[in-house]
């Protein structure tokens, strides 16, 4: 055995030291594979005999105890009558180390693959998200222009359309209308950064929203209770809260329908406290089940009974609350149904 490899590689001062240690204490108890290292060494040295030849790594442990890899190969050969087996011993630890960068530096890629594939899912996603926004917020205004038509159509059928109706059925169609407009580029525009803060208040909110889905809630037998008691003003991007009292009385339409309630209603309540300006919407619509009711708010999670919703709508409202507008949006369970409760900072 090379004097180089003796000294340098597992710490031996002379070829006599090295041959009088036991031959277990180049080794440590188990392999990199987790096996016994007596067990698989045996294993090689039955393969090279049979086979003539055999090619492994293994984990070496020098004098002072440090682990370090090894390429081993066994040769079977025949010199002087008698069978042996040749060894050559090759470190390769710089090796070992640069595929253990290699590997690492690759999961790490993959690792940023998943990371990027996901965002680009979410992306993705969330624009589909937003295309079915903009398609719900444009049915909604087709059919509060339909049933503006409808009123138009019936006073004039009776001889009673009178100047004052045309022109407030006018107006109120033009409003529908400009809020389609609005919606579609509040939602081009979700992601910008620089967007301007404008100054509102919950009142206001909550009365332009209803001038536009009053109409649909009413045709499905839900009341409307309103409780606005708040009417300071604070800076808020007011198209996207817009966006979120929409979604979350449109949810609870969507449950109070789809469960049939008796005597189904929508409350909408605003009030301040010694931090925030609140607004809360609740229904009659049972609840939302415990079990679920602390993953409503993540992605693509969706408690719609016919499963056909993306699971981005309470997502998005709360990225609008939290992120957008520095609240806090949460939701808990009522004697009657839930409730949703939007809280805006004084200092926004």
């Amino acid at each position: 055995m090379g004097l180089w490899f003796l000294e340098k590689t597992i710490k031996y001062e002379s070829e006599a030291e090295f041959l009088s240690a036991e031959l277990r204490k180049f080794s440590p108890i188990y392999q990199a594979d987790g096996q016994a290292s007596i067990r698989t060494m045996h294993l090689m040295v039955r393969d090279a005999i049979r086979d003539g030849y055999r090619s492994f790594e293994w984990l070496h442990v020098d004098k002072e105890h440090k682990k370090f890899w090894c390429e081993i190969v066994l040769t079977k050969i025949h010199l002087e009558g008698l069978d042996l087996l040749h060894g050559v011993w090759r470190d390769i630890s710089h090796r070992k180390e640069l595929e253990f960068i290699r590997n690492k530096d690759k999961k790490k890629i993959e690792s940023l693959n998943e990371t990027l594939e996901g965002r680009v899912n979410e992306a993705l996603a969330s624009n589909r998200a937003k295309d079915k926004q903009i398609l719900h917020q444009s049915r909604l205004a087709q059919s509060a222009i339909a049933s503006a038509s409808a009123l138009i159509n019936l006073k004039a059928q009776l001889n009673k359309l009178d100047k004052e109706t045309a022109l407030e059925v006018s107006q109120n169609i033009a409003n529908y209308t400009q809020h389609l407009s609005a919606t579609i580029d509040d939602f081009r525009d979700f992601f910008k950064q620089d967007k301007e803060q404008d100054t509102t208040n919950f009142t206001y909110l909550v009365k332009s929203v209803f001038s536009i889905i009053r109409s649909t809630l009413e045709n499905n037998n839900i009341a409307v209770i309103e409780e606005l008691n708040c009417k300071d003003s604070f800076m808020a991007y007011s198209n996207e809260l817009k966006q979120v009292i929409i979604n979350l009385v449109s949810n609870a339409q969507d449950v109070l329908v789809e469960k049939k309630v008796q005597s189904a209603y929508i409350k909408l309540k605003s009030y301040s406290d010694d931090e925030n300006y609140i607004l809360e919407i609740s229904d009659n619509g049972g609840g939302i089940s415990e079990n679920v009711i602390d993953k409503i708010f993540n992605p693509y999670f969706s408690t719609r009974l016919k499963q056909d919703g993306t699971g981005l709508g309470l997502y998005m409202s709360k990225t609008i609350v939290e992120e957008h507008c520095r609240g806090k949006l949460s939701c808990y369970n009522t004697s009657d149904g839930a409730c949703f409760k939007v809280e805006l900072p004084y200092a926004q």
